[in-house]
């Protein structure tokens, strides 16, 4: 979730690897108005992580994946394997749901300006899966600031940015400048469905944070919008919007019905994200799954017993002075590891004790975009030099050739390695 201003980025998060990225000096100490108001913004996104069935959702996919390439590795004779990696389509669901993982998140790339929303299309996009034939979609036509005409699939990625852009909006000292999409486009797909729900901003932040409780935000958020117009259904108050939805009598037309309460729905969301984010490390690695333990518990807990706490936090107002987040931050989840460009990093745990390898956790990352993407270089290498490890130019090209040693910590190798990706020999497609 990079955020872009003029070329420059301002903050970013990286999903199920817990890291948040500022241009800052990261010690809490000397932060400026820009500073709080990025980390205002990014901090959402990791309890967007946390707190939500989609959250549990992605940390289950990435898990699938990385057991995907790790098999792909030991049936490789020569341990080779292609990046980017994508799984087969087979007869497990690793590939349904690495596929559907990139349909629900939805387009990212950014449009600075959108003059126009022109139409939203619930399609349905084929699967070559055995057990999904199709996946339901949100497509948008709209036109970009010159008139140029626009298709973007519309999905969590957009729900997310929306949620987070509106909720710094409340609490940031400063609501900095953002692309319409995918930060306003929430607000503009209201107003086009049902201008008088988006009367109050709460409202729209209650919608896309019950939408992000499903699988699929996007598709989810446009049919609760639209079957609140159709019953001609406006909440009293923002809260009516989660009370609505997960009492268990609200039913989307063409939706299957849920067999269990939201209670239970919480219990096994967090069993799934504690299992698949445990997976990423080794039962020595302790402190790390008492992390995930602990963390996704108190998430689902604080979700379970107060749904709409989001709305609390907004409401509470200024970050620096708002006494439900300094809560959250000092005392019930701490915050993930926090860098900046020049090597700074940071963590507050009130469970767990780390030293300096607690960047384990953004090694996730790194190592997932090499098989994503293909990306080579490992943005951890300025933080790793301060803190004694290699921070050389097999940093830029392969990093995970590093030897593993604890005198010189390098954590994307340590990974690697506690992965079994030992002997593993990364090849780039070649260009078509």
């Amino acid at each position: 979730m990079f955020r872009n201003i003029y070329s420059s980025i301002l903050g970013f998060y990286s999903q199920s690897a817990f890291r948040i990225g500022i241009e800052t000096n990261v010690t809490f100490k000397h932060m400026n108005e820009k500073d709080y108001s990025i980390l205002a913004h990014e901090y959402m996104h990791f309890l967007q992580d946390i707190t939500t069935s989609y959250g549990a959702f992605c940390a289950y996919s990435i898990s699938e994946y990385i057991k995907s390439v790790a098999e792909s590795i030991r049936d490789s004779k020569d341990g080779t394997i292609e990046i980017p990696y994508t799984p087969e389509p087979g007869d497990d669901n690793v590939f349904a749901n690495y596929y559907v993982r990139s349909l629900t998140y939805g387009d990212y790339n950014e449009i600075k300006s959108v003059s126009e929303l022109i139409e939203i299309k619930n399609l349905q996009e084929a699967l070559d899966s055995k057990d999904l034939d199709s996946f339901p979609v949100i497509e948008l036509l709209l036109k970009d600031g010159e008139g140029n005409p626009k298709t973007v699939y519309f999905g969590a990625c957009a729900v997310m940015e929306s949620l987070a852009y509106m909720m710094e909006r409340f609490i940031a000292p400063l609501s900095l400048p953002s692309p319409d999409y995918p930060y306003d486009i929430v607000e503009k797909i209201v107003e086009m469905v049902y201008p008088e729900f988006g009367n109050e901003v709460l409202n729209i932040i209650a919608l896309c944070d019950v939408s992000l409780l499903t699988s699929s935000p996007g598709h989810t958020l446009v049919c609760y919008l639209v079957q609140f117009k159709e019953d001609a259904w406006l909440p009293q108050k923002p809260e009516d919007v989660y009370d609505k939805v997960l009492a268990g009598g609200f039913k989307v037309q063409g939706s299957k019905p849920c067999t269990r309460t939201f209670e239970e729905e919480m219990n096994e969301m967090c069993r799934l994200s504690i299992e698949s984010a445990n997976s990423y490390f080794a039962p020595e690695l302790v402190r790390y799954r008492k992390w995930i333990k602990e963390t996704f518990t108190r998430g689902f807990e604080l979700r379970s017993k107060n749904p709409s706490f989001m709305l609390d936090i907004a409401r509470d107002g200024d970050i620096r002075n708002n006494r439900i987040l300094k809560y959250l931050i000092e005392d019930y989840f701490g915050t993930p590891i926090i860098t900046n460009p020049w090597g700074e990093a940071t963590i507050k745990s009130p469970v767990v004790h780390f030293d300096s390898d607690f960047f384990l956790f953004p090694a996730i990352g790194e190592v997932m975009k090499l098989f994503e993407s293909g990306d080579c270089n490992c943005s951890l290498k300025e933080c790793c030099a301060r803190l004694g490890g290699p921070g050389d130019d097999m940093c830029n090209t392969e990093p995970w050739s590093h030897e593993v040693r604890m005198d010189r910590f390098c954590p994307y190798s340590l990974l690697w390695h506690n992965w079994k990706f030992k002997g593993c020999k990364p090849i780039k497609h070649p260009i078509s």
